[in-house]
């Protein structure tokens, strides 16, 4: 029986069951595959933030950040190391440098990538700019990692900030700003902030004293310990190198952060002082590093000279530091001379126990 005999024998009635259900079949339709999401949470001494795509934090020298992520419809995900990885999971981390974490989250050929660089950052204030008999004091510190700081100054036990700076930029790794408000005699918070597009992330905290009623307090600092490290064997010395002369290990064994200011040098050779005409400091992480060139008059005063580096070491913190020589472009008058820099100082906020002086390596100059 064909379709139109089988209307006929229906009638009117089976005519429009018959019209309906052709219009009501569902039509075959073919499911879209879905791109996948991706949401990033970073948790740390600086604070917690939540994005997509890319973003950049700061993180305290030292300190852990636990990064969380999370997607949906994703059938696949990895690491940007390429390690397989769940949809969702959390993972910590301690960079000793600035590192970038991503992640790829894919399904089918649509994939989502979001990551985040952590900028390794570390600052201090200055000790004596925090007990001031000044109601209007100049707050100065050390800032590295960051361009810029902005400090928040609060009655002590009191969240509310009395006073909030601009933005202060860094330069050579120190910052100062003057406070505009009048600051009442007491004891305050400070705390100091990294800066980043507006976005502040916490770096350190202190106490502020102001006037000569309030009760002065008492502030440790940290005890450093100078070794050095038997890893440089020396050699031949030529014009125009850069040559390495001591590398050292500082280890703040206090129970308090200090600063290392710089080590004072001595050429205990028989090469003239003149043959030297720059002196580099750096340390192991790359974030510290600094210079004293010739400027038309001898590096050295009596055989000695200093080499200045700004670095907060925190308590139980080691660092590694290599100081360099940079030679004259000529030496021929001390050909067969030798350089013998030994350090006899450390300049630190902090006590000083280390058996000085330490030996550095010897260098003969030759072609």
């Amino acid at each position: 029986m064909n379709s139109h005999t089988l209307i006929q024998s229906l009638g009117r009635a089976g005519m429009i069951l018959f019209a309906l259900s052709l219009v009501s079949a569902p039509a075959l339709t073919h499911a879209k595959t879905a791109k996948p999401t991706c949401i990033l949470t970073t948790e740390a001494s600086t604070g917690t933030h939540s994005f997509s795509g890319k973003a950049d934090i700061f993180l305290v020298e030292g300190k852990e950040v636990e990064i969380s992520w999370e997607s949906t419809d994703a059938t696949k995900a990895r690491r940007g190391n390429g390690d397989t990885i769940t949809a969702s999971g959390t993972k910590t981390h301690q960079p000793e440098k600035t590192s970038t974490y991503s992640y790829h989250f894919s399904n089918g050929s649509l994939v989502t990538t979001c990551s985040v660089t952590v900028h390794i950052v570390s600052g201090t204030f200055e000790d004596s700019s925090l007990q001031s008999l000044s109601t209007k004091p100049t707050i100065s510190g050390t800032a590295s990692g960051t361009k810029a700081v902005q400090i928040q100054i609060s009655k002590e036990g009191n969240d509310k900030p009395f006073y909030v700076s601009k933005s202060i930029k860094v330069k050579k790794g120190e910052w100062d700003v003057k406070v505009n408000k009048k600051l009442p005699n007491g004891t305050y918070d400070i705390v100091l902030f990294a800066e980043e597009d507006k976005v502040l992330s916490m770096i350190t905290e202190d106490t502020l004293t102001i006037g000569k009623t309030a009760k002065k307090t008492e502030k440790t600092v940290g005890t450093i310990a100078v070794v050095p490290v038997p890893l440089l064997l020396g050699g031949t010395a030529r014009a125009g190198a850069s040559i390495p002369v001591s590398y050292l290990q500082v280890i703040n064994i206090g129970k308090d952060r200090a600063t290392l200011r710089g080590f004072t040098i001595k050429q205990n050779g028989s090469a003239s002082t003149d043959a030297i005409v720059g002196l580099t400091v750096s340390d192991d992480s790359g974030l510290f590093h600094n210079s004293v060139d010739y400027n038309g008059t001898s590096l050295f005063k009596n055989g000695t000279a200093f080499v200045p580096i700004e670095v907060p070491i925190v308590a139980g913190q080691m660092r590694l530091f290599t100081i360099r020589a940079i030679l004259a472009s000529t030496v021929a008058t001390d050909l067969g001379k030798q350089l013998k820099i030994d350090i006899t100082g450390v300049d630190a906020s902090a006590e000083l126990k280390s058996k000085l002086p330490v030996r550095g390596t010897t260098w003969t100059f030759g072609f």
